[in-house]
C-alpha cells in the first residue's frame, strides 16, 4: 500500500501549505460570497429564484449555509472544503491504479492534480463550485471501480450523481462519459447489466435536476435561459487564450498530447477518450469562457499525466536494467519544470496572502452592529451581520444586465443599513452623485487601500 501512503502524504502536504495562513487570507472577488450569503438566506427560509435572483443550482449554498450553522464561521467551512479538495486525491490515485497497476503513474498524476495552478491557486481555499464538482466526479469513479463490490455502492453513486446535478449542470456530460468508462472496466459478461445500472443512475441525476428547474418558479429562466443569453465567444479565441497562459500551458499540452497518443493503445483508449471528452466539455460548453473554467477538467488533465507515465514505461521497458533510469530522467525533468513554473505563484498565494486591510473592513462592518449595504457579500458573511436584501440584483452578479437602482431605491436601502462598504464594485454600481452624498453625509469609520466603511448611525444600529 505504498502508493496509498504516498498519495496521503502528498494530500497532507498540500493541505498543510494552504491551511497555514488561511485565517489571514482574503479573496473577495470570487463567487464565494454569493454562495455563502445565498446559503444563509436559504437556511433562513427564503427561496432562491423566488425571493431573490440566483443563477446557479442550490447545493453549494445549502452546504455552506449548513456549515456556517455548525462550524466556527467561514474559516471552519473553508477548512473542511480544503480538506476534501486535497484528500480526494487519494481516491483519484486508487481509481487510476485500477486502470493500470503500478505506483509511479498514479502518484505523479496526483502531484500534477494538486499543483494544477488554475484550479488550486485560490479556489481550493475559497469555496468554489468547480472544485467540489471535481470531488464528486472523482468519488463517482472511485466508488464505481474500487468500491464496486461494496454493499451500498449503487446508492452512493446515485447520491453522488444527484449531488453533481444539483451542484453544477455542466457536470452531467462528464457523468455520462465517466459512466461509459466504468462500464468498459467491467467484464464483458456483465456489461449489459452495467448499462442498466448507469442508466438508472444518470436518469436519477437528470430527473432531480429537472424537478428543481421545473418546480421552483424562475429557476429554469435564471439557471439555463439567462445563461444561454450571455454573449458567446469564438471557440478559436478560447484556444488562443489557453496558449497564452504562462502557468499551466505545459501541463495542458503534455497531458492532452499524452491522452491523444494513448488512443492508439487498447487498454488506455477508453480512459483517454473519456478524459479528452471532459476537456472538450470544459473548453466548449460555457458561452462566456474564462481560462479558470478548465479547472473542472482537473481529473482529466491528471489522467493525461498518468497515461504519459504508463506509455513511457511501455516504451522503455525493453531497455532492461536501464529502463528505470530511462523513465525517471524525463519524468523528473517534467516534474521539475512544472514545479518551477507553478510553485512560486502558489506558495506566494498560500503563504503571503495575509490581508490586514481586508480584515480591518470586516471588523468595522461587524462593529456597526447591523445590516451592511455592500456589493461584496463576503464582507457581511465574515462579519456575521445581515446584508441589505434589496440590493441583491447587484451583489448576486447576474449574467444578464439589470437596470441601475434609482436614487429613491438607494435611499431606502441606506436608511435600513448600519454601514455602507464602498470599494471598486460599489463605485461602479451607484452614481457619482450618490457616492458623493454618502461620503459627505456619513461617518468614515475605516478607510484603507481596499475600500472604506461608512457608519450611518441610524436609530436601529448599536
Amino acid at each position: 500500500m505504498l502508493y496509498v501512503a504516498l498519495a496521503v502524504a502528498l494530500a497532507f502536504g498540500f493541505f498543510f501549505l494552504q491551511a497555514m495562513h488561511l485565517h489571514e487570507a482574503a479573496m473577495p472577488d470570487t463567487d464565494e460570497g454569493v454562495y455563502a450569503v445565498t446559503g444563509i438566506m436559504m437556511w433562513s427560509g427564503l427561496v432562491p429564484h423566488v425571493d431573490f435572483g440566483f443563477w446557479h443550482m442550490p447545493l453549494l449554498p445549502l452546504l455552506i449555509g449548513l456549515g456556517l450553522k455548525i462550524l466556527p464561521g467561514l474559516f471552519g467551512v473553508r477548512l473542511v472544503f480544503l480538506f476534501i479538495n486535497c484528500f480526494v486525491a487519494v481516491p483519484l490515485a486508487l481509481f487510476l491504479r485500477r486502470i493500470s497497476p503500478g505506483i509511479a503513474a498514479p502518484i505523479i498524476a496526483v502531484f500534477f492534480y494538486l499543483s494544477f495552478h488554475e484550479m488550486v491557486h485560490h479556489d481550493f481555499r475559497f469555496l468554489a463550485i468547480r472544485q467540489l464538482a471535481n470531488d464528486f466526479l472523482i468519488l463517482f469513479l472511485f466508488v464505481g471501480s474500487v468500491g464496486r463490490s461494496w454493499r451500498y455502492s449503487y446508492v452512493l453513486q446515485i447520491l453522488l450523481a444527484c449531488a453533481s446535478a444539483l451542484l453544477f449542470l455542466p457536470t452531467l456530460p462528464n457523468l455520462l462519459m465517466a459512466s461509459m468508462l466504468l462500464i468498459w472496466m467491467r467484464d464483458k459478461a456483465v456489461r449489459k447489466q452495467e448499462i442498466v445500472r448507469y442508466a438508472w443512475i444518470l436518469g436519477s441525476a437528470i430527473g432531480i435536476a429537472l424537478l428543481y428547474l421545473l418546480t421552483i418558479p424562475n429557476a429554469l429562466q435564471q439557471i439555463v435561459l439567462d445563461q444561454l443569453g450571455r454573449s458567446s465567444e469564438s471557440k478559436f479565441l478560447r484556444i488562443q487564450a489557453l496558449l497564452t497562459l504562462d502557468k499551466d500551458v505545459l501541463f495542458y499540452g503534455v497531458s492532452t498530447l499524452s491522452l491523444a497518443v494513448a488512443l492508439y493503445f487498447r487498454h488506455l483508449r477508453p480512459l483517454a477518450l473519456v478524459m479528452l471528452g471532459i476537456i472538450l466539455v470544459a473548453l466548449l460548453l460555457s458561452s462566456n469562457f474564462y481560462p479558470h473554467y478548465l479547472s473542472i477538467a482537473g481529473p482529466a488533465f491528471a489522467a493525461g499525466i498518468f497515461c504519459l507515465v504508463i506509455l513511457m514505461q511501455r516504451c522503455v521497458g525493453r531497455l532492461g536494467r536501464w529502463s528505470a533510469l530511462g523513465i525517471a530522467m524525463p519524468i523528473s525533468l517534467l516534474c521539475t519544470m512544472h514545479t518551477s513554473i507553478v510553485m512560486p505563484s502558489l506558495l506566494g498565494e498560500w503563504l503571503y496572502n495575509r490581508q490586514t486591510p481586508y480584515h480591518e473592513l470586516v471588523k468595522a462592518v461587524r462593529q456597526a452592529g447591523g445590516p451592511v449595504l455592500t456589493h461584496q457579500p463576503i464582507y457581511a458573511v465574515n462579519a456575521g451581520v445581515p446584508i441589505i436584501h434589496a440590493f441583491s440584483d447587484a451583489y448576486m452578479r447576474p449574467p444578464v444586465s439589470r437596470p441601475r437602482y434609482t436614487e429613491k431605491q438607494l435611499l431606502a436601502m441606506e436608511n435600513d443599513a448600519c454601514s455602507i462598504l464602498i470599494e471598486g464594485w460599489m463605485r461602479g454600481a451607484v452614481s457619482d452623485s450618490t457616492l458623493q452624498r454618502w461620503l459627505t453625509q456619513y461617518y468614515h469609520a475605516v478607510e484603507n487601500n481596499w475600500g472604506m466603511v461608512l457608519y450611518t448611525h441610524h436609530s436601529n444600529c448599536s
